[in-house]
């Protein structure tokens, strides 16, 4: 016959289980709340100071400095690769490309509050293409498309604040509006390759962002850069007035908002379908494509991808039938879909004072 075990004994048991359950939690939270730190633009200036290099890749040297060390789930961490041999010229013009004061920046989301962006940023060059004075090697070349209709106190809301936003980063940019001129349902997919081939014909850059305009960047430190895999920004929403954010893991599988990729990749999936008319679909079909062809791309769900959301009217959208568009149905037509069977006609292109304006009919 068995012999029980005293009391004081079993209690001792339970109070070490206890224990060792509680350092065990305190170490996975610790080691989360590591895992989820991202360098700062300070940290990489210090690096340049102590480690500089002599640029070979042209003008992309600051992004082609850095490589992917880590990923948890749909977040990718980057730190700087060891860089060697630079003159003192080279290290002080680097420092200078560096930008400095990254962080929260305020989102006006009220247009009478706002003064007139064209005497705001009389530094940027008509049709919106602005570059840093001190910096002649900068970080990336940047074009913005933005696919419009019918929207303008939005667009004078974005326009209004993301020149300050690209210019405290210090990138090379320009932006282009791609609206559409006719009395057809929405189609974004073809206005965005339409925009993508003209902007090549006006000044081919390696780096674009398609970007809705009732999106509004809140931190310097979400940089508006490619990496050799696309990237969806958008990680957390918040309409105007409101605190609280959507978190953007609900986009693990859509892909809308805000999405940056090379010139180079986006070529290779033959750029967006043409077959969605009306609103939505769309950018879950330009996932597809980046599934079935790659680079797979990454999402973008730290605390500085912070997006404010503008009101506007969904009176008068119409919202597309297709269905979900599967990666192997995708993979079967994209390269009889795109941008070799896109059909548009332009209709003007004009240099405005804070952007160019692409005005096509489809």
């Amino acid at each position: 016959m068995m012999s029980r075990v005293p009391f004081p004994v079993k209690l001792r048991t339970l109070k070490r289980t206890i224990l060792l359950v509680l350092v065990f939690v305190a170490c996975c939270l610790t080691l989360r709340v590591m895992s989820s730190h991202r360098p700062s633009w300070l940290t990489y200036l210090r690096y340049v100071k102590a480690k500089p290099t002599v640029p070979n890749t042209g003008p992309n040297i600051i992004q082609s400095r850095t490589r992917t060390v880590s990923s948890k789930g749909n977040t990718t961490t980057t730190r700087p690769e060891k860089m060697t041999n630079v003159t003192t010229s080279v290290r002080k013009q680097l420092q200078a490309c560096v930008p400095s004061n990254l962080g929260q920046v305020p989102a006006e989301a009220d247009v009478s509050k706002i003064s007139d962006p064209v005497l705001k940023y009389a530094n940027v060059e008509a049709g919106g293409r602005w570059r840093p004075s001190n910096c002649n090697v900068t970080s990336q070349r940047l074009a913005l498309l933005l696919p419009y209709r019918n929207r303008s106190m939005n667009l004078k809301l974005f326009i209004n604040h993301i020149h300050g936003f690209l210019q405290k980063q210090l990138l090379d940019y320009v932006i282009y509006v791609v609206e559409e001129a006719d009395n057809k349902p929405f189609n974004k997919g073809l206005l965005l390759n339409a925009g993508f081939l003209e902007s090549e014909k006006l000044d081919a850059r390696p780096c674009y962002i398609i970007h809705d305009i009732d999106f509004l960047p809140e931190d310097t430190s979400h940089l508006y850069q490619c990496a050799d895999k696309p990237k969806h920004m958008l990680g957390q929403v918040r309409p105007p007035n409101v605190t609280k954010y959507t978190r953007g893991s609900s986009y693990t599988w859509k892909f809308g908002g805000v999405v940056a990729f090379l010139k180079q990749n986006f070529k290779a999936i033959n750029g967006m379908s043409n077959l969605y008319w009306g609103w939505g679909r769309e950018d879950d079909d330009l996932a597809a494509r980046f599934r079935a062809v790659g680079p797979i791309p990454v999402f973008i769900h730290g605390s500085e991808a912070k997006y404010v959301q503008l009101y506007h009217t969904t009176k008068d959208r119409q919202e597309n039938t297709n269905k979900w568009p599967y990666v192997h149905q995708v993979k079967l037509r994209l390269h009889g879909d795109g941008l070799n069977t896109v059909n548009y006609t332009v209709i003007s292109i004009t240099k405005e004072p804070l952007f160019t304006r692409i005005l096509v009919k489809l």
